[in-house]
């Protein structure tokens, strides 16, 4: 049975939208909680001393795998990417309870957390740690879709795929052709990296991803455990339909960049407009939005489907479940996690990214006070970045990887010159209805722009009226920041 207590609970403040308008975003840790470290490090003790006293092949290489992947664990909870508290964290939890109290066969040693990403992804660590992003919940639109990635990912855990995965890393990594073919690239002077990653593609290889006998596996007893539930089975057909939409919509919002930057005291050019194809020159790692247990790797989610509903007819043959339909929960947590996204990914300077989004979300909530704020908010830093000659760390390039809509967005963000770029931040900003300037969020957007010469308003003066409107506001700290 559900807890829907907790849901309803969760559901009295999952929006994270107060009712100025202010959104709440979670609360951003910094460095990983001491009880979650003293737990890993617990787990990393006790599978190294299982692994030596077992008989497994290369103990000592294995035994140095799980130390390296526990680093990284902890330093995706040292950098910010797991929400460890808060109203998402709780609602997800509260339906990892809810499976693991109607599967009490399994143990109890899985933990589930909101992941700040904006690639749609679920991933698993060794220790039972479950990643959810913010780009995949942002995609869900009920409870069953969501059970159902948790079961999937869930079922990785226990069926150990992950030391199955070392186990043949191992293997593969010192069988003594491949030492020799390996040999013959260290040794090499040109293109060694791409040439050892291509070595590995073809051994069909991959560090980050579960193979496909795996993923298979892990859809079938998912799915069993599911079915053990009070969620509805269909909610597994749902997923597989959307994931196989993700890569295909994934960034392909055509962004009607006129729209939102044509002024009557600053006129668009369309100039700025300028796009050439032909002539990327860049290409970004395979992995640029995230690799994931539950998307794009192996098989396609079209045979996946088939597979669920063989599994599902098999076991209910006289049984015929009505499609799940949207939760108001799971749609307000969807837009939580959009708006979070955007927020997470302004916290780790990907502004043209968290730029994208903005003005993408802006189509489904046009009168959003707090995105209309990330889209001056992130303007300016473009401008900033433009500025201190790193504009590109923050605003990738256009490649061969993005869709083409993103590519004709990126090359608008570069066609601009610093003076077109802070000018149209500010008249944006300044652009917007006279109400706006009464939410917090806004307001820091506002106190940002006045910075550049041609504002009409002393910051000072924003900076006055934004401590006397939030004394104790979220960017109260923010308003000491020295802008150049």
């Amino acid at each position: 049975m559900r807890c829907l207590i907790c849901l309803i609970l969760t559901f009295c403040t999952v929006d994270g939208l107060t009712q100025s308008g202010v959104f709440t975003g979670s609360p951003i840790t910094d460095t990983i909680p001491a009880e979650i470290l003293s737990g890993i490090r617990s787990r990393l003790s006790a599978q190294k001393k299982k692994i030596a006293e077992g008989k497994i092949y290369k103990a000592s290489f294995v035994a140095n795998l799980y130390e390296k992947q526990t680093e990284e664990l902890i330093k995706f909870y040292n950098d910010d990417y797991f929400i460890t508290e808060g109203p998402l964290f709780h609602y997800l939890d509260d339906i990892l309870q809810t499976i693991l109290k109607n599967n009490p066969q399994l143990p109890n040693e899985v933990r589930i957390f909101p992941f700040r990403s904006s690639a749609p992804n679920a991933l698993t660590f060794w220790d039972g740690t479950i990643g959810f992003t913010l780009g995949l919940l942002a995609k869900m639109e009920n409870e069953d879709q969501i059970a159902f990635v948790i079961c999937h990912e869930m079922a990785h855990y226990y069926a150990n795929h992950h030391f199955k995965g070392i186990q043949e890393y191992t293997r593969t990594n010192f069988d003594p052709v491949l030492e020799k073919q390996l040999k013959t690239i260290k040794q090499g002077q040109y293109e060694t990296y791409t040439k050892y990653k291509e070595l590995m593609k073809q051994l069909g290889f991959s560090f980050s991803r579960h193979s496909r006998k795996h993923e298979i596996e892990a859809d079938s007893l998912g799915l069993t455990y599911l079915m053990r539930t009070s969620f509805g089975y269909a909610g597994s057909y749902q997923v597989m339909s959307i994931l196989d939409s993700v890569e295909e919509k994934s960034f392909q919002t055509k962004i009607d960049i006129e729209k939102y930057f044509q002024f009557e005291k600053y006129p668009f050019k369309k100039a700025w407009l300028k796009y050439e194809k032909s002539s990327f020159a860049h290409k970004s790692p395979d992995d640029e939005f995230g690799n994931s247990d539950t998307m794009r790797t192996h098989p396609d989610c079209k045979k996946r489907l088939t597979r669920l509903r063989q599994q599902v007819a098999s076991s209910y043959s006289y049984v015929r479940e009505a499609p799940a339909t949207n939760s108001t929960i799971a749609l307000s947590v969807a837009k939580r996690s959009a708006f979070e996204m955007i927020e997470s990914e302004y916290h780790f300077k990907n502004y043209g990214k968290a730029l994208y989004f903005s003005l993408e979300t802006l189509e489904q909530y046009p009168k959003s006070k707090f995105i209309s704020a990330m889209v001056g908010m992130n303007m300016f830093r473009i401008y900033q970045s433009q500025k201190n000659h790193m504009m590109s760390k923050s605003v990738p390039l256009p490649n061969t990887h993005y869709s083409e809509p993103y590519n004709r967005f990126l090359s608008f963000l570069h066609n601009l010159r610093l003076t077109e770029m802070g000018s149209l931040a500010y008249y944006y900003v300044t652009a917007q209805p006279e109400d706006y300037f009464e939410n917090e969020d806004f307001l820091y957007a506002f106190w940002l722009v006045s910075h550049f010469q041609l504002s009409e308003t002393s910051h000072r003066l924003i900076n006055d009226s934004y401590l006397e409107k939030y004394p104790q506001g979220k960017y109260k700290t923010k308003l000491n920041e020295k802008l150049e």
